[in-house]
């Protein structure tokens, strides 16, 4: 198999679609935030599933990103750096999350449930955690303008159909929910983002098999010609 822009690209549809998989997945499997969640196999098998759905999605929206570079504008190209940036943020949390707070929560377990509850909204750091402290916000902006901003350059490219612009957009305003709901309904204002990462991913790997289909069809006429 040749590799080409179009391999290329199908490949990071894929992978955007199973970023989207992965994040429903572990919403309902994701366990609770203190010392006797984060010392089991489950805590750890979640991060690192969590780990994976965020390099699977940074490679996902990097593909999509160049398929509509051209067209996006500057508004576009703001949307995929922020957006990276969430994906690059998530990475660092989960991985730390699955190979370090496992280590350190004997030796201090207060610190340890404070670092693995930065993402929960109205959460009370114990401790002082330095600059970490403002990773949750960040990570909040970052999903929520990234994922809009993103979206704003999927409608402007015009490559993709319109509506998963559109459901990026409400996936990404959903995350709002979260600050008002209970903390374990409160996972659940991620699952429409998983929604639109599939539906980008899908979305994608059908246009780019699309684009192949016109050019092989393009090249059997010129050489039946």
């Amino acid at each position: 198999m040749s590799i080409t822009s179009s391999t290329l690209t199908r490949a990071a549809a894929v992978a955007l679609a199973m970023a989207g998989v992965i994040f429903i997945l572990i919403q309902p499997l994701h366990p609770h935030e203190d010392v006797a969640s984060i010392t089991t196999s489950a805590w750890v098998m979640v991060h690192i599933l969590s780990l994976t759905m965020a390099v699977l999605g940074l490679a996902g929206i990097t593909g999509l990103y160049l398929t509509q570079a051209s067209r996006s504008g500057i508004l576009g190209l703001l949307g995929y750096l922020v957006f990276s940036l969430f994906f690059i943020t998530q990475s660092a949390v989960n991985f730390a999350e699955a190979f370090i707070l496992p280590l350190s929560a004997a030796g201090s377990p207060k610190l340890t449930e404070d670092v693995a509850s930065l993402f929960v909204s109205g959460y009370v750091l114990q401790t002082d955690v330095g600059p970490l402290a403002i990773v949750g916000s960040l990570g909040a902006v970052l999903y929520l303008g990234g994922g809009i901003l993103f979206a704003v350059g999927v409608l402007r490219a015009h490559v993709l159909p319109g509506w998963t612009g559109i459901l990026l957009i409400v996936a990404a305003l959903a995350s709002l929910s979260a600050a008002v709901l209970p903390h374990q309904l409160a996972r659940y204002a991620a699952v429409p983002m998983g929604i639109a990462l599939v539906a980008l991913g899908v979305s994608l790997f059908a246009q780019q098999r699309g684009v192949a289909a016109r050019a092989g069809k393009q090249q059997l006429t010129s050489v039946t010609a």
